[in-house]
């Protein structure tokens, strides 16, 4: 068995998941690149965007729960939802180009849940090298270190710049991760069958 990534065949929805893992990471970063965020919030649909890309209105049957998508104000997160996707839907198809070829962009689309479980994680990862720095190196202008062990949602105001390195660190550390797991189950479980084949 070859270690192959994996490929989304629907390049646009392949796109979109992407855009849609960095929007839920830039939102968390307390809005790093703001994506057109102005006109259209992040929050008003890119959760919608994933259940319309996942797939989902398409295995809803008798036993499928929407209880939780009722609202006093129905037509309004509808009404936002749709005009959300559809920007993104169209803005995809007119700038997607080299996009649809990126073997990054596929990866960072296939591995969304790695990025939204862990991105946080990551985040912490980068405070907690502050953390040390501070506390045994030399302290760090703005740095507070109380603050940071009390919430998870703490980041270094030192500079609107800093945020990219929350941002990157927070995609590229769950995508390093998965990777390192990938490599780390093919050795385990494929390679030793491969040795075996070629004896």
């Amino acid at each position: 068995m070859q270690n192959k990534a994996r490929s989304k065949s629907n390049k646009k929805f392949m796109l979109l998941s992407a855009i849609g893992i960095l929007m839920v990471v830039d939102h968390h970063t307390w809005i790093t690149f703001n994506l057109f965020g102005d006109f259209i919030p992040y929050n008003s649909f890119f959760m919608p965007m994933f259940v319309f890309i996942s797939g989902y209105f398409n295995k809803v049957n008798d036993s499928t729960d929407l209880a939780g998508f009722t609202s006093p104000f129905i037509v309004t997160p509808m009404i936002s939802s749709i005009v959300g996707i559809l920007f993104w839907l169209t803005l995809t198809d007119m700038a997607g180009g080299a996009l649809f070829e990126s073997r990054f962009v596929n990866y960072m689309s296939c591995n969304t849940f790695w990025i939204m479980g862990l991105h946080i994680t990551f985040f912490n990862i980068v405070n907690c090298i502050l953390l040390t720095v501070h506390e045994h190196i030399t302290p760090l202008l703005y740095f507070d270190a109380e603050y940071f062990k009390e919430s998870e949602w703490y980041y270094w105001e030192i500079s609107p710049a800093f945020k990219r390195v929350y941002l990157t660190t927070g995609i590229l550390g769950p995508l390093a991760l998965k990777k390192m797991y990938d490599l780390a189950v093919y050795r385990i479980f494929y390679r030793p069958e491969k040795i075996q084949e070629n004896k």
